[in-house]
């Protein structure tokens, strides 16, 4: 007959369920630890964990992290939102499409004097900085009323506006002379200031017109030439 050895139930010895649970516990815990860890279930692990668990848990815990990051792309979106249009100038927009080296360009004023579609695209565009100011307005009408007293009988003011600096504008008469004598009359008179005139003229129908451009700032004083002229 052969020889068993008795369970401890057999013997007669009951474990309380309480530590059968505990034990349970402990020994899944250790499973796959070594000898020591499982004799020793209190002990602390300083092992290092795999380099696979570890990316892992700092993925997991980057993840949780998102939402209580602060928007690095919050400030940049404010800036953008700010106003881009450029800081005050002395001059309007189209004024510096004339203005050089302290005075008047020949070279871009004749451009688009000898140009009549050029010269009323660019007043145009005059008159349409100046409705945004009110100084260009309130120039625009001290010369027009100069310049309709020195017209006077003789012809019309056809065209008129002014920038911050300078004014561009058309008249028309019957006779040629006619645009000699009022401009002399205009730029000879005590109510304005003109520097840096220039006109070139045409006959358009019946009627000769002139058209003009000069300068009210007595910081733009003249007209810049090339030297090679």
């Amino acid at each position: 007959m052969e020889n068993l050895i008795p369970s401890r139930m057999e013997r007669g010895v009951a474990m309380p369920r309480a530590i059968r649970a505990t034990l349970l516990l402990v020994l899944s815990q250790c499973a796959g630890c070594s000898h020591e860890e499982a004799a020793n279930p209190n002990a602390v692990n300083l092992e290092p964990k795999s380099s696979a668990g570890y990316a892992n848990q700092l993925e997991i815990k980057d993840a949780r992290a998102g939402d209580e990051r602060p928007d690095i792309n919050a400030e940049t979106r404010a800036v953008g939102q700010q106003s881009l249009e450029p800081p005050n100038s002395i001059y309007l927009a189209t004024e510096t499409r004339f203005i050089e080296h302290g005075g008047l360009s020949r070279v871009r004023a004749d451009e688009v004097l000898e140009s009549r579609e050029q010269f009323f695209r660019a007043l145009d565009e005059m008159s349409s900085d100046a409705a945004k100011s009110m100084e260009a307005q309130d120039q625009a009408a001290h010369y027009r009323s100069a310049l309709t007293q020195a017209v006077g009988a003789d012809g019309a003011v056809a065209s008129f506006s002014c920038g911050l600096s300078m004014c561009m504008g058309t008249v028309q008469t019957r006779k040629e002379v006619d645009n000699e004598q009022w401009t002399l009359r205009f730029l000879e008179a005590d109510s304005t200031r003109v520097f840096g005139h220039m006109s070139a003229m045409e006959q358009v129908g019946n009627l000769h017109e002139s058209r003009f451009i000069f300068s009210t700032d007595p910081s733009l004083p003249g007209i810049v030439v090339p030297i090679n002229d």
